[in-house]
């Protein structure tokens, strides 16, 4: 799908907000309210009374017309869409619209954020059956967001590839999230062209043989959508209170109805994790955060040894996977050295932890404290400001947990320095530059030199 309009120009005159004149306002109340009136007690009281009586017919009209709206429930597969008014649309004839003006199409509502990049990846998807089937379906885009975060997008998305979404879209939305409510985006429903939801899909069914299908009246081979809650455990029954000694599961293929991440439990009688939709890397990188830091140290991308097969980081559908792990409370603490055994036991992949001498950089402390001990005031932790990256009144492991990430340095960074006070830098250079960090560490005293160092590593390497 490209981006919004051809243009942002071309959106600009649907966000003009509504000027109101006060004078006028002002003068319509001074015409109705300054008529003479006596000044004496009856005419005060028929005056309250009037008020009074007029409050009670608003508040009544206000409870009446809440009961003669109709009830909107959520709807399934199979219903018919009731004729509702949308509000909020951009790119389209006027600024509303009812369902009942896209009948006679076939209807693909595309549910998306700004921040969302599986919705982004499918745009040019969606945006290619538009063109492909422009008589006969009609895409619209829906978000939760506003026009705020909406218009630079489009902006961004324009610059970056040279054109925009054109489909009428509903920004603010509330009402077709509740109609149609889901937990993970990209989110599709296909309505039919006389107005009845035909499905509700995932980015699998964006295809011309769905189009035709459904404008053919013939149930699709769709891909329906699920939304599974990753708060609770899961694909488990619920087990008796404390019963559970361990309970570990591991599917290879992306799985309809999770996202793709982490999540924790715990509770009073269970620890545990879920990963899902992940790559094989991924899971062996979570397992190595948490063991590294339980050692005091800082894991990152430049702890690791590859020494296996490509396949262990790609992100194909058919290559991620998703795995849960669940201990009782008390074996809480063996939650991630269980989950590398897991790995090691049913990936074709071995991962270790294990002392590697390699080369490192190593910051040292040369001299006084004097000018990088802090002077005071709110901690700040602006390393990542590329234009003037500085710290203040914070312990330096903030700036080797910079120096470790986001940069080409690509060695990882030790601090030997053994100042445990809060620091104060002004750098005012870049992180990719390791030569100029040198020339900006040194009037503190600090020097960033390349030595071999014996540290741990997470090392992993193809089954025998």
């Amino acid at each position: 799908m490209k981006p919004f309009s051809g243009s942002t120009g071309n959106l600009l005159p649907f966000f003009k907000g509504i000027t109101i004149n006060k004078k006028q306002t002002s003068d319509r109340c001074n015409e109705q309210f300054e008529s003479p009136v006596p000044h004496n007690q009856t005419n005060a009281l028929y005056i309250v009374l009037a008020y009074l009586l007029l409050i009670l017919l608003l508040s009544l009209s206000a409870i009446i017309s809440s009961y003669a709206q109709p009830h909107r429930k959520t709807l399934e597969i199979g219903d018919t869409v009731p004729d509702i008014t949308i509000g909020n649309l951009r790119n389209y004839q006027s600024e509303s619209a009812r369902i009942s003006d896209f009948r006679g199409k076939l209807v693909l509502i595309d549910f998306w954020a700004t921040w969302c990049t599986s919705c982004i990846a499918n745009f040019p998807k969606v945006d290619s059956l538009q063109k492909q089937f422009v008589e006969k379906l009609q895409v619209l885009m829906v978000t939760r967001e506003g026009e705020g975060k909406v218009l630079p997008f489009v902006t961004r998305y324009k610059k970056n590839h040279g054109t925009s979404p054109e489909h009428p879209s509903v920004l603010s939305d509330t009402l077709l999230h509740h109609l149609f409510p889901h937990r993970l985006i990209p989110h599709y429903v296909w309505i039919t062209p006389e107005g009845k939801v035909a499905a509700i899909t995932g980015p699998e069914s964006l295809n011309a043989r769905t189009v035709r299908t459904l404008l053919a009246g013939a149930p699709a081979p769709l891909f329906v959508k699920k939304d599974l809650d990753p708060e609770k455990p899961l694909f488990l029954p619920p087990l008796p209170e404390g019963a559970r000694l361990y309970q570990s599961l591991l599917l290879k293929g992306h799985y309809n109805g999770l996202g793709s991440g982490n999540r924790h439990y715990s509770n009073d009688s269970c620890r545990g994790i879920a990963v899902t939709n992940s790559t094989a890397l991924w899971l062996y990188q979570t397992a190595a955060l948490a063991l590294f830091e339980k050692q005091g140290e800082l894991f990152t991308g430049r702890r690791m040894l590859l020494n296996c097969s490509p396949e262990l980081s790609s992100g194909a559908p058919y290559n991620q996977y998703t795995y849960q792990l669940l201990l009782p409370a008390q074996k809480g603490e063996e939650l991630y050295s269980s989950m590398l055994s897991d790995l090691n036991r049913y990936l074709p992949y071995q991962g270790v932890i294990e002392e590697r001498q390699v080369n490192c950089l190593v910051l040292r402390l040369r001299g006084d404290t004097a000018k990088l001990a802090s002077k005071g005031g709110e901690p700040l932790d602006r390393l990542l400001d590329k234009a003037h990256p500085r710290l203040r009144n914070l312990p330096l492991r903030h700036l080797i947990v910079r120096l470790n990430q986001l940069n080409r340095l690509e060695l990882p960074v030790l601090d030997e320095t053994g100042f445990s006070g809060k620091a104060d830098l002004e750098l005012n250079t870049s992180f990719d530059d390791l030569a100029g960090l040198q020339r900006a560490l040194k009037p503190y005293g600090l020097e960033l030199v390349k030595a071999v160092r014996s540290i741990p590593m997470l090392v992993i390497s193809d089954h025998p």
